[in-house]
């Protein structure tokens, strides 16, 4: 009798754990999903004339992130506010001319949450 309650005890068990947690889950591996998160930062940019920096206004240019597409908001005359992480292009154009300036996000811009880009220095 104490065979029989046993294996009893044993089979209903065997079935709730396997009702409870499907071998499918629980041969699955958990991977975490190596997803960089992007961050706002101030992008300044600046031409040196003569040995003095000048900064460009931002009436004269625009910021596109080339990995999103999303274009730079003015937080002021002279910076933008870009959503970038470590290795996103961004493309400034000025007045839609065919020069352009292409500059590659660093980790140490996404650490400082500022990028500053001098052109033709």
């Amino acid at each position: 009798m104490k065979k029989l309650m046993f294996c009893t005890f044993m089979l209903a068990s065997i079935v709730l754990l396997t009702g409870a947690f499907p071998a499918s889950n629980a041969m699955a591996k958990t991977t975490k999903s190596q997803a960089k998160a992007r961050v706002h930062a101030t992008l300044r940019l600046s031409q040196n004339v003569l040995g003095i920096e000048v900064t460009i206004p931002t009436l004269l240019y625009t910021v596109e992130n080339q990995a999103t597409s999303a274009l730079g908001t003015a937080i002021d005359a002279n910076r933008y506010d870009v959503e970038v992480q470590a290795g996103d292009v961004l493309y400034c154009n000025t007045l839609d001319l065919p020069l352009a300036v292409y500059y590659t996000v660093t980790a140490e811009d996404v650490a400082s949450g500022t990028i500053h880009i001098s052109v033709l220095s």
